[in-house]
């Protein structure tokens, strides 16, 4: 979901060869300050730590990697529901 998210906002850039909206560019600073191999995208690793990040600054207690891989699972299964509701029926 994370490079989906990244080459969306690059692939937008490119299309519309417009400067990039403020929000894109704090995006792309955030993931690249958690995709600390540059990989392009966020493993496990990173993700737990975004994610630990967002909590503690709500006060949350942290995640641990059982709960990130439920979270990860739950969303995979959403984003393909959304995807399929997006998808033109054959004719």
């Amino acid at each position: 979901m994370a490079k989906f998210c990244k080459n969306f906002i690059n692939d937008s850039q490119a299309a519309t060869a417009v400067a990039p909206a403020p929000v894109d560019g704090i995006v792309m600073s955030l993931f690249d300050k958690y995709d600390t191999n540059n990989s392009g995208f966020l493993e496990k690793k990173e993700a737990l730590r975004l994610l630990n990040d967002l909590l503690a600054n709500k006060g949350q207690p942290p995640a641990t990697y059982l709960e990130l891989t439920s979270f990860s699972q739950l969303m995979t299964t959403t984003a393909m529901a959304f995807f399929q509701e997006l998808k033109v029926p054959d004719s």
